[in-house]
């Protein structure tokens, strides 16, 4: 799947209650954006290095999902 798929299923309010995560659901979704926007900028334009606020949103994302109750 791709990112906007996952952020089009997450978006369903019943799919992400299955998820039991104790996250707000539009932010997550938010994060999950940036999460994409950085992927698109790594896959089709490498060949230049993240700027630190690519590498924040990232570490931000990564500390959400080592947060989270299964």
């Amino acid at each position: 799947m791709m990112f906007g798929q996952y952020q089009n299923l997450l978006k369903d309010p019943d799919r992400w209650q299955r998820m039991h995560w104790m996250l707000d659901r539009e932010r997550f979704i938010d994060h999950l954006d940036d999460v994409r926007m950085v992927r698109n900028h790594i896959m089709h334009f490498g060949a230049r290095p993240l700027d630190n606020s690519q590498k924040n949103r990232l570490t931000k994302f990564l500390d959400m999902m080592r947060h989270l109750n299964p």
